[in-house]
Formats: structure tokens, C-alpha cells, sequence
């Protein structure tokens, strides 16, 4: 299906279509009607085929856009045989490229969620198994007594769920054109923290250092998805960085701008593709060698939705180049800027007085059970407790009626 069309067209089988009208061409007054549009609705045959006023209607079939009639063309050298009608801008080749043109395009969107929906599984496989993992390892520790580390691993398991939770938001955003989203006051430095501290439990296993350092109190004002933002930047800075490395994430404060960099090792980017690197399905060279699975709309999204607040996010590598088995990186800096919106020296609450004292997790072994409270006579009283008496059935037993009573 196509939408917004500039040629009046109609779309589907002859028993089932829908008709709309053309964003620049409009469908003449002299070939609409319901009776002329069913007219043409049964036209199946791809290719040209004239119909009323000298006008022509052009089919196309194919697997991307499905049965799509083009009404009311007038290429150049066509005579209308109709008052006011003038030949249109475009010969009956140059119209064919346009609708080429639409297949790519419409085939490239394919391609672009096929693999946006294949990136999604492989990662809710992965944090389904992180959860799975760290659940079967808290209930060891508990076994075991050790609170300790049954503490890491459920707080392992909310960073799990916490970075499915932002994985389908964004899916939600690749796919919803029309995404509304409130605006509220944002604490950005608590927003990318909580990111950070999602993603170390997985660094481990690829002896990454990833760290957090700075702070920032200060509020910007915008729509509440910033953790989207720093998934993003701070995802793609792990998928490129090799291994034993080191990941930093900054957040300062200057007299209006909330400042956040991510700093890592990345495949060396040549000086035009910086910028492009935030177009939409763009992916570079160096990307594409190191990581086949991708569609180039991650930082996309970051960037549209960091203009959302009215910030901006931008690229720069420096430094000297690093060879490893993986190829050549260099420093690579990815800065985020958000307007202070409200201008803070300490942060909103404190996130542990809100939520109270932490609970110490106590082993199965040391816990007391729970009795429920018995009759106790009297110490005076040494009469024993009263039996309960048994409570008869009220059905009798009664004899078969065969037998005498």
C-alpha cells in the first residue's frame, strides 16, 4: 500500500479496493463517480491503458506495493479532449522511473524492519537469558545464605528488565509515526545512570570497564524518553568497542547546558561520514565491516529525539590510532547537550530515603516460622484441656429397603 500518492490512484482487487485522491494531481470532475471508479477498478492487466477524455490509467503489480491503478495521467504529447487540460510535466518513461522509485523505497522500508525485528529478537533472547540466568542464581544464594550476593543479582535482573523495558520503547518509536509523547521536567544525569548501571552486568563477560563519573541536578524540560538516548549512544559504543576496554560516561554542568559524553574506542570514521552517521539507514563503512546486523536508525532516533529538546548530539574522533585483531579504532566522542531548563545544586530527593531502609535478604535456614497461637490453660488450672467433640454426620446409615427393620 502506498500513502500520500501525488496521482490520484486505486488500490487493491476489483472486489475490494480503495480509492484516494492525489496529493498534487486531483482526480477531473468528468472521471469520477462511483460507477467510473468500479469501471476502473477492473482493470488488472499491468502497463498503459487509455480511458475517458484522452486521459491514460497506468497498473502496476508487484510484491511491494501489491495492485495499484494510477488515474488521470496526461503525459507529454497526450491531446485531453477536455476544456482546461493541459499535457503534465513528464513523459510516460519518466513516470515508470517514479514508480520504480516508489517499489525501492517502499522495499528498502521492508528490509529496514525485517532487520530492526530481527535485532529485536536476538536481544529479547538475550535478556530473557540474563533474567533466566540470574533468577536460578538468586534462589542458589538465598539457599546458601548469601544475601549478599542474592542482592546483585536481583539488582542484575532489574537492569535485565529495565533494558528490554527501553529496547521496545524504541521499537515503538522506530515504528509509530505519530508518537506522542508528554513533556516533563527531566533529570538528565539520573537518566543516563540508570542506563549505565543496566548495561555493567553484561560488560563482564567482555571485560569492559564502563563507568559514570560527573553529576548534574540541574532539570531540562521535554518529552520523558532521555534513557532512550543514552541506550542508544551507550549501546552502540559496546557493539563497536573491543574487548578490555574502557567506556566512560560524563555529565557536566555549564551556566545553561547539561553536557554528556560518551567516550570509547570506535572504528575509524572518515571525516564525511561524521555527519552522516545520524542519517536515517546510514551505517559506515568501518560499521558495516565490524558488525553485519544493523539499520543505521539508532542514532537517528537519538538525534530527532534530542532535538525534541531543543539539545543537540554530535560525533568527533581523536587521538592516536589503536591496531587490534578487530582493525584500527581511535577515540571516539559522542557529546549530548540538553538546555537547564531549571537550574539545581542538589538533586530532587534522595533515591534511598524515598524508598526507605533496604531490607537485609535473610536465608531460608535462619528464618523463623510462623506458628499460629495455641489454647493455653491456666497456670492454676490443671485440669486438662476439654476434648473437641466430633461433630456427627447427619446422614444416617439406612438399610436397604429390601431388608426388615
Amino acid at each position: 500500500m502506498i500513502d500520500h500518492a501525488i496521482f490520484p490512484c486505486i488500490q487493491g482487487s476489483p472486489d475490494h479496493y480503495v480509492f484516494s485522491d492525489g496529493q498534487l494531481f486531483k482526480l477531473p470532475t468528468d472521471l469520477g463517480g462511483l460507477a467510473k471508479i468500479k469501471a476502473y477498478a477492473k482493470q488488472t492487466r499491468p502497463g498503459w491503458h487509455p480511458i475517458d477524455f484522452g486521459y491514460w490509467m497506468f497498473v502496476h503489480k508487484s510484491e511491494e506495493i501489491g495492485l495499484i491503478r494510477f488515474l488521470a495521467i496526461l503525459p507529454t504529447g497526450s491531446n485531453a479532449r477536455r476544456t482546461g487540460s493541459s499535457a503534465q510535466p513528464f513523459s510516460k518513461p519518466d513516470f515508470e522511473k517514479y514508480i520504480e522509485s516508489l517499489v525501492e523505497d517502499e522495499q528498502k522500508n521492508r528490509d529496514r524492519i525485517r532487520d530492526e525485528i530481527s535485532l529485536l529478537i536476538h536481544d529479547l533472547r538475550r535478556f530473557s537469558n540474563s533474567i533466566y540466568q540470574n533468577a536460578v542464581a538468586t534462589k542458589k544464594a538465598i539457599f546458601d545464605g548469601d544475601s549478599g550476593e542474592a542482592a546483585t543479582k536481583i539488582d542484575n535482573t532489574l537492569a535485565a528488565q529495565a533494558m528490554l523495558s527501553m529496547r521496545t520503547d524504541i521499537l515503538d518509536l522506530a515504528e509509530s509515526k505519530d508518537v506522542l509523547l508528554e513533556e516533563d521536567r527531566v533529570p538528565i544525569y539520573r537518566k543516563f545512570d540508570k542506563v549505565v548501571k543496566s548495561f555493567q552486568p553484561g560488560c563482564k563477560s567482555r571485560n569492559i570497564d564502563l563507568a559514570i563519573t560527573g553529576s548534574s541536578h540541574s532539570l531540562t524540560i521535554g518529552p520523558d524518553c532521555a534513557e532512550i538516548i543514552a541506550y542508544i549512544v551507550v549501546d552502540n559504543a559496546l557493539k563497536y568497542s573491543p574487548s578490555n576496554h574502557q567506556i566512560s560516561v560524563s555529565l557536566h554542568e555549564s551556566d545553561d547546558t547539561i553536557l554528556a559524553t560518551i567516550t570509547s574506542l570506535g572504528p575509524i570514521i572518515d571525516r564525511d561520514e561524521l555527519e552522516a552517521i545520524f542519517e536515517k539507514g546510514f551505517r559506515s563503512v568501518a560499521a558495516k565491516r565490524l558488525e553485519s546486523n544493523g539499520t543505521g536508525f539508532g542514532l537517528f532516533l537519538a538525534k530527532s529525539l534530542t532535538r525534541r529538546f531543543k539539545g543537540s548530539i554530535t560525533c568527533e574522533q581523536f587521538g592516536e590510532v589503536v591496531t587490534t585483531n578487530r582493525g584500527d579504532f581511535r577515540d571516539t566522542r559522542f557529546t549530548v547537550t540538553f538546555p537547564i531548563w531549571e537550574k539545581r545544586t542538589e538533586p530532587i530527593y534522595n533515591h534511598q530515603d524515598r524508598k526507605g531502609p533496604p531490607t537485609p535478604l535473610q536465608p531460608i535456614s535462619t528464618r523463623k516460622k510462623k506458628t499460629r497461637p495455641r489454647h493455653i490453660a491456666k497456670a492454676e488450672d490443671t485440669s486438662p484441656l476439654p476434648r473437641k467433640k466430633k461433630r456427627r454426620s447427619s446422614k444416617r446409615n439406612k438399610r436397604p429397603p429390601s431388608e426388615p427393620i
